[in-house]
């Protein structure tokens, strides 16, 4: 029997195709180069401080991050070319499940070695600097915790009028009492993302620092960096659900895969900058971590 391909299919398979390779293949690799340039220009003998392990230990994490992405994108493409060459009845019927299930599900898989792997070396990297941290000087900045040092009072604005926006606009797609319509749980939804988002200001804002050598120009800017990363999150991820149900009102919700892989890609992209912000050591104070020089 053969099968009829549908333009939002064809739209879709080749938006899977292009999210298997940017969050597998394309994104790691990028995260990878900049940290071994951070080793390259800023090695061990000079910036002791800086490596709580040896060079080789700090490798075989990054080949085990490398490794993983490439083996979830070799799996991925085989299963792809499987499911829109070989099986593509197969490949319909996976697919028309629910789809922010299935997007929302297989990118976590994907995203998954840069919580499981980096993220959780960075935490046993502070922790392992803050045991080996023999300055017993503390120093503290006088300066005001307040939010809006951080971000300007517009781009805080836009986030409260998006989500006020948004509150209005289920409001009125409500009257029209679309059976597939989740209602007030939208509301609960995005409400939720918005006060984990707060608890991760907060703590930026008041808590420990993390790393004990930490300039307090470095820890600004990466507060700051936060804040506005979270903040640009969360006006995207509404108006992402905004655009969802209006694809669905107008019925068009075979688009409804297609929208959701670009929007986890953006998503995707926005991440990496962030941490190829962290990686580039364009901004960082890396005086913090070198070799202290004995006096005479």
């Amino acid at each position: 029997m053969q099968t009829t391909y549908y333009w939002a299919d064809i739209l879709f398979q080749m938006m899977l195709l292009a999210q298997i390779i940017i969050v597998s293949l394309i994104i790691p690799s990028k995260i990878i180069s900049k940290l071994k340039n951070i080793y390259k220009v800023y090695p061990p003998e000079s910036y002791p401080k800086l490596y709580t392990k040896s060079i080789t230990y700090y490798q075989k994490k990054q080949y085990s991050f490398l490794y993983t992405n490439y083996f979830i994108f070799l799996i991925s493409i085989v299963l792809w070319l499987l499911g829109v060459f070989i099986y593509p009845e197969i490949m319909q019927s996976v697919m028309n499940w629910n789809a922010n299930s299935f997007i929302t599900f297989y990118f976590i898989l994907q995203f998954s070695p840069v919580l499981l792997i980096l993220g959780r070396e960075e935490l046993k990297q502070y922790k392992r600097m803050r045991e080996a941290n023999s300055d017993n000087i503390r120093k503290a900045t006088l300066h005001r915790r307040s939010l809006m040092d951080y971000i300007s009072a517009k781009t805080l604005g836009l986030m409260v009028f998006t989500y006020i926006a948004f509150i209005v606009f289920n409001f009125y797609i409500e009257q029209f009492n679309f059976p597939w319509f989740g209602g007030y749980w939208n509301i609960v939804g995005i409400t939720f993302m918005n006060s984990i988002n707060s608890a991760v200001v907060v703590w930026y804002l008041y808590g420990k620092k993390l790393n004990p050598h930490q300039s307090d120009l470095d820890r600004y800017r990466e507060t700051k960096s936060i804040i506005h990363l979270v903040v640009g999150v969360s006006i995207f991820a509404t108006l992402f659900v905004v655009l969802k149900i209006l694809v669905k009102a107008v019925d068009m919700s075979q688009l409804n895969l297609f929208v959701s892989s670009l929007y986890v890609q953006i998503l995707a992209w926005i991440q990496y900058k962030f941490i190829f912000k962290a990686c580039s050591g364009k901004n960082m104070d890396f005086s913090v971590y070198k070799k202290q020089q004995l006096r005479a």
